[in-house]
């Protein structure tokens, strides 16, 4: 006898396996379909992101640091110039120096040359540390000789303030330690960024998932530590906000690096030589606050250009094109064009989610941000297009160059043509850098709207 065969089988072959019940979906993945793109960004980079920089050679790190001592050296000379300068020529002069050397403090010029000098002395020994030391003690012998250099020169900076105090008044001496203050509220109780200019990479990527580093060719890459460098993995979004959170940190420690190195160096090369000055000395006020001013933008320019090099802004624009950006919209919109936003979700161009009590629509070719983080919609109307970021610099140190060659017309005077004339040639080799960068960036981008439009 034949089994019964159920009346939903009738008619049908009975060694086919049913087909199983679906499965339930979650709320986010309902809200997700058909408008998102689930999980992960497989297809790589896209546009000016996609491109590989051409390697632009750029200045070491004890390079830097001698250019850098070099241009403070100089500011600072300039400066005792511009207080100091004397009448030689006149036929009945009673000096026949072009400078009054006998009202100069020299130990006043020891004490700053020992603050700006700190990191080019402490730059050689750590590459004389490199180049003789094994790799295992390398690290070891670093911080015990960092440690012994920093405890030497506050040793000299005591003993020298001791000597100052002794021809000067104490409010005077109050002057000397306004830095310090400074120092504690940008980095706090950290001594390791007195030394070092750049943040130490292994200690930013000491409690993150994501890592910062370099390759041989000195190109900057964030990636987790899961990721094969060479043919990185899938990246979901949570480890793109991930990114955007290590990038961000690591990019205010270079700020704040170029903040305290400018300020701090023309402090110590333009006000404190005006600080100690005799009281029955006149000198051009207009001047020497103008050079103040061209030391420190000087002197940032530098500072920006060695800190943020134009692969670390590549790398910067690489994670915004993976991070997009949501822009809130005002008014209701019906249910049926909206989803619930979703962590796990990359979201594509022109998607309409729901994320609290607002909606919000995608922008960029993929999106991993969250809706109404303004940290992180910051960082993609920062470095979105990275042309803006170079243009704006660009833009600041034209102008500077553009206002020294006009007070360079103007000058009059032996001594501010030759200071003019010195801190041109510096801020000559900045524009240089940035112009070179602009370049590139900017060709590389028309080369692919170029590929676009064909």
């Amino acid at each position: 006898m034949r089994p019964r065969v159920p009346a939903n089988r009738r008619g049908k072959n009975p060694s086919v396996v049913p087909p199983a019940p679906p499965v339930q979906r979650s709320q986010s993945e309902e809200a997700s379909s058909p408008f998102t793109t689930m999980t992960n960004i497989s297809s790589g980079y896209t546009g000016l992101a996609a491109r590989v920089l051409p390697l632009m050679p750029m200045d070491g790190p004890l390079a830097f640091e001698i250019v850098m001592f070099a241009f403070i050296s100089v500011s600072l000379l300039l400066q005792y110039l511009h207080l100091y300068r004397s009448v030689w020529w006149l036929p009945h002069s009673y000096n026949n120096n072009t400078v009054n050397f006998y009202l100069i403090d020299p130990i006043l010029i020891v004490f700053s040359i020992c603050i700006l000098s700190r990191r080019v002395i402490w730059t050689l020994i750590k590459k004389l540390i490199s180049k003789t030391m094994p790799s295992n003690w390398a690290q070891s012998c670093i911080i015990i000789f960092r440690s012994l250099l920093t405890f030497n020169i506050i040793v000299g900076l005591l003993y020298t303030a001791y000597v100052i105090v002794q021809k000067h008044h104490l409010v005077n001496i109050l002057y000397l330690a306004y830095p310090v203050s400074l120092y504690f509220v940008l980095f706090g109780l950290v001594g390791e960024p007195f030394l070092e200019l750049l943040p130490d990479l292994s200690d930013t990527n000491a409690n993150s998932r994501v890592k910062i580093f370099q390759d041989s060719n000195g190109v900057y890459h964030c990636s987790t530590y899961m990721s094969n460098y060479a043919n990185p993995m899938p990246i979901n979004p949570e480890t793109v906000r991930l990114e955007v959170q290590a990038l961000k940190s690591d990019f205010n420690s270079r700020l704040k690096q170029i903040m305290f190195n400018a300020i701090v160096s023309t402090y110590y090369a333009t006000f404190i030589p005006c600080v100690f000055v005799p009281n029955a000395l006149s000198y051009e006020t207009p001047w020497v606050f103008r050079h103040g001013v061209l030391v420190l933008f000087g002197s940032g320019a530098l500072y920006t250009i060695q800190i943020f090099p134009s692969t670390y802004i590549h790398m910067l624009h690489r994670t915004a094109v993976k991070l997009g950006q949501w822009t809130k919209i005002e008014g209701r919109i019906s249910h049926a064009f909206y989803s619930q936003w979703s962590s796990n979700t990359v979201w594509p161009i022109n998607s309409f989610v729901r994320h609290g009590k607002d909606l919000y629509k995608s922008e960029g070719a993929h999106n991993c941000a969250e809706p109404g983080n303004a940290t992180q919609s910051r960082f993609y109307s920062l470095f979105c297009d990275p042309l803006s970021v170079i243009g704006v610099l660009l833009m600041v140190h034209t102008g500077l160059v553009l206002a020294q060659h006009m007070s360079l017309a103007w000058s009059t005077q032996w001594y501010q043509l030759i200071s003019e004339a010195i801190l041109l040639f510096t801020n000559y080799y900045s524009l240089f850098k940035i112009v070179r960068d602009y370049i590139v960036f900017s060709r590389l981008s028309y080369t692919d709207k170029e590929g676009k439009e064909n």
